[in-house]
C-alpha cells in the first residue's frame, strides 16, 4: 500500500468509503426509472417507451393510436382509432332525399320543386296540392281519406301556361262580386248590359216600367182597372205627383173618355187635345113624321 497523492490499493477493500467514486459497479439503492427498477448493474427497458406497453406518462404527445376516453361528436362515440360518419339526423339536418320538418319554414329566396306536383297542403281528410303538367297549372285536390295520395277528378281552378287564362271547372260562389265582362249566358243578372226599349220605352231592367207612354188611353172591359191605371172621366190629377203623366197633360186634366173624341193630329180648326164633344156628349133626339110622334131618344154620355 502507498499513499501519496493517491491511494493504491493491489488488493481489494471491504468497507464503507465516504466521499465519491468517479465509478461503481451498481447504485447501492436501486432507484425505478418510469417504473422500472434500476441499480446500474443491468439495461432496462422502459414499456411504451422502447418497448411495447402501456406507459402512464403527462404532456402532450405528438401522435396517438387512439384516445384513452372515447369522446362522442353529435352522439357518435370516437376514440381516433377508426373513422366515423355523422348522418343528417346526427347534426339535425334533413336528408337530401325525404325529410320530414317538425317545425315551420322560412325560405329568403324559391323554394323550387322539379316535378310536375308541387307544393302539398295535407290536413283533414283531403289533401290538396298544385300541379304543373307543361300546359297548364292545377289546384288539385284528393280523394277524402286520402290526403297523400293522388288527384281525383275535380278540376276546380286551371290556369293556362300560354295564356294565363283561367277556367273554373266547378261551381263559383262570390260573396264579394265580381265585377268584369263575362261571356255565356247568366241564369240571373241585376240588369242588362245594352238597355232596349219596349214599345219607345228604355229597360235596362233594373226597374219596372209600362208597356205604353204615361198618358195612352187605353181600352179596358171593365169597371175596374188595373193596378196603377184611372178611368178617364175629366178629373184634376196633382201634376208635381205625376210628372210624367203632366208631360202628356199640361193642364193638369185627364179627358173625359166617356163620350169624347181626343185629337191627335191637327186638322183644320182643331189643335192637339182639343175636343169634339158637342155631337157625341149627352143629348136628346126626338122625331116625328106626318105630325106623328116618332118617340124620344136619349144618348148617355
Amino acid at each position: 500500500m502507498s499513499i501519496g497523492n493517491g491511494l493504491k490499493v493491489g488488493g481489494s477493500v471491504t468497507g464503507n468509503l465516504t466521499g465519491n467514486a468517479d465509478t461503481a459497479t451498481k447504485i447501492k439503492t436501486a432507484r425505478k426509472i418510469g417504473g422500472v427498477a434500476f441499480d446500474g448493474s443491468a439495461d432496462i427497458n422502459l414499456p411504451g417507451v422502447n418497448a411495447t406497453g402501456n406507459q402512464n406518462t403527462t404532456g402532450n404527445a405528438a401522435t396517438a393510436t387512439k384516445l384513452q376516453a372515447a369522446r362522442t361528436i353529435n352522439g357518435v362515440s370516437f376514440d381516433g382509432s377508426a373513422n366515423i360518419t355523422l348522418t343528417p339526423s346526427n347534426i339535425g339536418a334533413l336528408a337530401l332525399t325525404g325529410g320530414t320538418l317538425s317545425g315551420g319554414l322560412t325560405a329568403a329566396g324559391e323554394v323550387i320543386s322539379r316535378s310536375a306536383n308541387g307544393l302539398r297542403i295535407a290536413y283533414g281528410n283531403y289533401g290538396f296540392f298544385i300541379r304543373n303538367d307543361g300546359s297548364n297549372t292545377y289546384f288539385m285536390l284528393t280523394d277524402s281519406g286520402n290526403s297523400l295520395g293522388t288527384h281525383n277528378s275535380l278540376r276546380p281552378f286551371i290556369i293556362s301556361n300560354h295564356t294565363g287564362n283561367v277556367t273554373i271547372a266547378t261551381k263559383l260562389n262570390a260573396s264579394g262580386g265580381i265585377t268584369g265582362s263575362l261571356s255565356g249566358n247568366a241564369s240571373t243578372a241585376t240588369k242588362l248590359q245594352t238597355a232596349r226599349t219596349i214599345n219607345g220605352v228604355k229597360f235596362d231592367g233594373s226597374a219596372n216600367i209600362e208597356a205604353f207612354p204615361p198618358g195612352v188611353p187605353l181600352p179596358w172591359p171593365s169597371d175596374t182597372p188595373p193596378a196603377g191605371y184611372a178611368i178617364m172621366q175629366g178629373q184634376t190629377f196633382d201634376k208635381a205627383a205625376y210628372p210624367k203623366l203632366a208631360i202628356a197633360y199640361p193642364s193638369g186634366v185627364i179627358p173625359d173618355m166617356r163620350g169624347w173624341t181626343i185629337k191627335g193630329k191637327p186638322a183644320s180648326g182643331r189643335a192637339v187635345l182639343s175636343q169634339e164633344q158637342d155631337g157625341i156628349k149627352s143629348h136628346t133626339h126626338s122625331a116625328s113624321a106626318s105630325s106623328t110622334d116618332l118617340g124620344t131618344k136619349t144618348t148617355s154620355s
